[in-house]
């Protein structure tokens, strides 16, 4: 099964340069990390020439029973990002990512691209392997390697926890222990425990708490 590493290091090297010319514009003072996320993605857009549109529905791809919620689109040279208004936002901005992701990686492949929610089984070839590799991006762009890991330090007091370890049991899992629960389980609520503030990993990087989940697995944070 792919990786798709060179796709997560592409997603990083975006942000990187998005840094440097938010710093360039801001006179040389360097961005807040803590306000920094969620990751502007909106700006991101814009930073590379795209135009986004959040709209109530989405047409042009003949595919019967496909729910299309994003949708990148060079048609005539128009640039243009969309995304449904009709999903949350922490699947607003992943769709928004992996429609960036589809700029990035795919523009010169076809003049539109689209994400659907729930098809990916539905798919097969290129197509699959096109859609799987622009979550790999979008999961980067949103959720950078070096800021969780951050993060999850400061939040859980190590660099990597044992998912049935008993020192987890304060954290988010309820009447059950962790040693009662899977991996995945584990991970979905360590993604959604917020600290005093209330401020969970997930809500942090604007990400709903499944992706956050599969994130902190990807990076063995939780293992």
């Amino acid at each position: 099964m792919e990786n798709f590493t060179t796709a997560r290091v592409q997603a990083e090297d975006l942000l990187r340069r998005y840094v440097r010319a938010e710093k360039v514009k801001n006179g040389g003072r360097s961005l807040n990390a803590e306000s920094f996320y969620p990751v502007k993605l909106r700006a991101i857009a814009r930073f590379l020439g795209w135009r986004m549109e959040v709209t109530d529905g989405i047409e042009g791809y003949e595919g019967a029973g496909f729910n299309v919620i994003g949708r990148v689109s060079t048609v005539a040279d128009e640039k243009t990002i969309r995304v449904s208004s009709r999903t949350p936002s922490t699947e607003q901005n992943f769709t928004i990512a992996h429609e960036i992701a589809h700029a990035v990686l795919h523009a010169r492949d076809s003049d539109c691209q689209y994400r659907f929610r729930n098809a990916r089984q539905r798919l097969s070839g290129e197509k699959r392997r096109r859609e799987a590799e622009a979550d790999a991006f979008a999961s980067a762009l949103l959720m950078p390697e070096k800021a969780v890991r951050a993060k999850f330090k400061r939040l859980f007091g190590a660099e990597a926890i044992f998912h049935r370890s008993s020192r987890l049991n304060g954290f988010g899992l309820g009447r059950h222990s962790a040693g009662d629960r899977s991996l995945a389980d584990v991970a979905k609520s360590l993604a959604s425990h917020g600290n005093s503030d209330g401020v969970s990993l997930a809500k942090f990087f604007g990400v709903s708490p499944a992706a956050m989940a599969i994130r902190l697995m990807e990076l063995e944070l939780l293992y």
